[in-house]
Order: structure tokens, then sequence, then C-alpha cells
């Protein structure tokens, strides 16, 4: 009998790849030998997931898969519109999910390839309780022995205040990105508390904040591999995040290395503080421990938020002519809709396009509480 081969077209995200350890998991279980093309760096990551000893193979471009072995395109799964199900064939998004990966699987052709397996398509499950990065004890102990220099023996607090940016404006803050106050704010609230924020370097990826000065606070903790960025994240005291990469790793890290991080007596997902912004809850459906979640659509508009039912889902990727085209049938825009700049909601209502509002309405009394109990909780 042949072997069962498939190979999977990642975006270049760091987030997307983690997420598609549970798409590898998945169609590992069913005896396939899975490939993924996606950036070379991310590479030493896929291969310690905790895949069970399933084959996996790595590319760098779709040139280096094997000819004649079927390639299905899983970039695209975020395309899928905020609200779509209210566009006739579409199907609902609430963001960036793991689950959204098999749907694209099967949509793009994973269909057809399960069916040449005899495997009944609909039987294909992704959970995110299977994305998970597997971290030997060595490394972990290196995690934290580099978050012990940083913090000199205070509690560290990790900050990842920006998503990555659109590849057609890497300039702008988007409305997945906190806002210059918010990150000095963050600052100031863990120093107050004795422990020392953090950002992983180089501090020039911060160039869209604008304001140097939210920065000046913070220790910049070396740029390192993924596998360094895994255990950092792992071992931090709290880590407050926006919906972005790292913050997949981190959870991804624990779920993988749960046993390991309890035995060295290590935070779980609770030390997780998720600014989602544009993001649904959802998107941190990880672990039996509820992460913490500051959910700031619902100081944007309480109104729009009961009439739509869920955050609008925008991560300022699609072009706005893209997003033009899809919602005036939904909410009877006129002239242009930039989907990096203005609110869905707040168009909903019927006034004109403002400027998204997710972020600068982050409330800070909300996140001064939760890291006061993070970090009071560690010193203890």
């Amino acid at each position: 009998m042949a072997e069962k081969q498939v190979t999977l077209k990642n975006t270049g995200a760091l987030g997307d790849f983690v997420l598609a350890s549970a798409l590898q998991h998945a169609l590992g279980e069913r005896g396939f030998n899975v490939g993924i093309i996606s950036p070379a760096f991310m590479h030493p990551l896929w291969n310690h997931f905790d895949i069970r000893g399933f084959t996996v193979r790595t590319f760098k471009t779709d040139a280096d898969v094997p000819a004649g072995e079927t390639v299905v395109d899983i970039s695209t799964y975020l395309r899928h519109f905020p609200h779509s199900d209210k566009i006739p064939g579409g199907h609902g998004r609430k963001g960036h999910l793991s689950e959204w990966m098999g749907i694209e699987f099967l949509a793009k052709g994973g269909d057809q390839v399960l069916t040449n397996a005899n495997i009944n398509p609909n039987t294909l499950h992704v959970s995110p309780s299977h994305v998970r990065v597997h971290l030997t004890d060595h490394e972990i102990d290196q995690g934290y022995a580099l978050l012990q220099n940083i913090g000199d023996g205070k509690p560290v607090l990790i900050v990842a205040p920006l998503s990555a940016p659109p590849k057609e404006d890497k300039t702008s803050l988007g409305p997945r990105d906190l806002r210059p106050a918010t990150v000095a704010y963050l600052a100031d609230t863990a120093k107050k508390l004795g422990a020392v924020p953090a950002l992983f370097g180089p501090v020039e990826e911060y160039a869209r904040l604008g304001d140097p000065s939210s920065l000046r606070e913070y220790a910049i903790i070396p740029r390192q591999d993924v596998r360094m960025l895994s255990a950092a994240l792992l071992c931090a005291d709290a880590f407050v995040s926006v919906d972005t990469g790292p913050l997949h790793v981190a959870a991804g890290a624990y779920q993988g290395s749960q046993t390991a991080a309890q035995t060295k007596g290590l935070p779980g997902l609770w030390k997780i503080v998720a600014v989602l912004g544009s993001s649904a809850r959802e998107t941190l459906a990880y672990g039996t421990e509820p992460s913490h979640t500051t959910q700031t659509l619902q100081t944007v508009s309480d109104c729009a938020l009961i009439q739509v039912g869920s955050p609008c889902g925008n991560h300022g990727y699609a072009p706005s002519d893209a997003y033009t085209t899809h919602f005036k049938p939904v909410i009877g825009t006129t002239g242009t809709f930039d989907s990096k700049k203005q609110c869905l909601y707040i168009t909903v209502e019927g006034s004109q396009p403002h400027m998204h509002t997710c972020m600068t309405s982050v409330n800070h009394n909300d996140l001064g509480e939760r890291l006061n109990m993070l970090i009071n909780e560690r010193a203890r």
C-alpha cells in the first residue's frame, strides 16, 4: 500500500505555524506523512511538536516538495471575512483558529485527499488542544536562566504589544496592536509591583509604536531562536500579549510541556493576559485553565456588540476593495472601507466610518488589577 502523503502550504506567520500543528496532528492520526512549506527559521519548532512520533517533513519552498505530491494551500484560512455567515455561501469566522485550518484544508482539496485514502472527510476534527510545543528539560532550564538574568531575581513580565503588520503597510498600528500609552502603563505598573517589564528584541521592531518613550522602562531580551522564545514564554511570571504569534507559542509551549512546567513550579496558562482588540475569545480556546482575557471590544460599542453578536475579527489583512465588496450587502457602506483604520461596528450603527477604537479604549485599571494578582501571587 502506498504511503499516504500530503504537504501543507502555510502562511509565513509564527502564530499560524504553531496553529498548524493541530491540523498536522489530526492528519498524522489518520496515517499521513505530513509536510509543511514555511520559512526555515520556524522548522526547528515544528520538528519538536508533540506529535506522537508522526512523520514530519519541512520545506522552504514549493519547489522543494517531491514531484507528484499533493500540496494543499491553507495559507488563506484568514481570508474568511468577519461575519461572512451573513454573506450567501459564506462561513462565520471568529478569529484565526486551528479549526479554521481544518475547514480550509477540506475546502482547498483536502477532502479529496482524504477520500482517496478511504477516509470520510467529515471525520476530520482539528482541536486547539493539539497545539503543542514540546520542550526538553534542558531547554526549559535555559529559558529560566535567561529570565533570571534579565530580572536579576525579580519577577519578569513579558509584553508582546504588536501583531504582524500587513505586508502593504508596516508603519501603521492596526486593530490588534497596543497603543503607546498602554505599553508605557504596563511597564510602569510592573515596576511598581517589583517586577521587570521586558520585550523581545530588537527594539527597532517596535517602530510602529512611534513614541520611543513608551519603551524606555523595558528590558530588551536579545533575539532568540524559536525554541528559546518558547522556553522564555513558558518560564515568564506573567505575559501580556495581543493576538499575535508569541501568544500561540506560549499556549502551545504549556500544552506541550505541561508536566515539566508543573514539576518545576512554573505558572500555567492563567498567567497570560490577552488583549484581543478585534479578535474573539475563541482565539484562546486552549487547555483546561482559562486565560485571563481583556476583551476590549465591549468598550467600543455595546450596542453594536449586541446587534452583531461577536468581535469583527478584522485583522487588517484584506485589501480595502475586498472589504468594501464583501461588506456592502451586509453593512450598506458607501465608498471604500479601509479595514486597517475603520471600525466595522461603528459603520454598522449608521455613522460615518471611524478609526477603529478597540485598542484606544483598553481599560488600564483592569490590566493593572490582573498584573497585581499575577505578580503578587508569584512573589508569595
